[in-house]
């Protein structure tokens, strides 16, 4: 499980944070535009975990063929309803998520540059402001006019930097009156989206950070 946290990671850069506007609109129509994102993931992957030894390197070149193919899949059917809703969304993270558990498995053991705990909380940090940020824009609100939250990721993404589950605990107030104060000129609506996105977000950092 150690391991799947790197990876995790570099999944979350890859197809995150160094995911542009311009990759996220165009990686579903023009197949070199895909090619960037996965040549991306497969970089994000080698910066964080600089693999050593034959093994680990293939295993970083078939994930990142795994995830053109998961990828390729709403390239070649992305203009039906499906894949336009929250339902394909889970579907899509949840695949890459067992392609990620499964290439770790057989991940060789090696010494890594960067410490578990700043990978760990990172992954989780980066889950709870893109992952949870998005899903919870497909349940709120039409995705074709999602617009990025900056202050809303930052929030999200400081939670599992919190020292211990008091300090977690303490915050939630705190980060609501936040939320609230710098949303209420908004629509009740996205108010209750940046909420629930919060409360998801505590949830999902308390059970990892406790099973991790």
């Amino acid at each position: 499980m150690t391991v799947f946290f790197y990876f995790f990671l570099s999944h979350m850069l890859g197809d995150y944070v160094f995911q542009t506007s311009f990759i996220a609109r165009n990686k579903n129509k023009n197949i070199y535009v895909l090619i960037l994102h996965i040549l991306i993931i497969y970089a994000c992957m080698y910066i964080v975990i600089l693999p050593k030894g034959l093994t680990n390197n293939c295993l970083l070149i078939l994930l990142s063929v795994m995830h053109f193919f998961i990828d390729i899949i709403k390239f070649k059917y992305g203009k039906n309803d499906f894949f336009k809703g929250a339902d394909y969304y889970l579907f899509d993270q949840l695949i890459h998520l067992l392609t990620l558990l499964i290439v770790s498995h057989f991940f060789v053991g090696q010494e890594m540059y960067l410490s578990y705990d700043l990978v760990l909380k990172s992954s989780v940090g980066l889950f709870n402001a893109f992952t949870i940020g998005i899903l919870s824009g497909y349940i709120f609100n039409d995705m074709t006019k999602y617009k990025k939250d900056y202050f809303g990721y930052l929030i999200r993404f400081s939670i599992p930097f919190l020292p211990n589950l008091w300090f977690l605990l303490l915050s939630v107030p705190v980060y609501v009156y936040f939320i609230l104060r710098f949303m209420d000129t908004q629509k009740s609506k996205q108010n209750h989206e940046k909420l629930f996105s919060l409360s998801l977000s505590y949830i999902i950092t308390i059970i990892i950070l406790e099973v991790a």
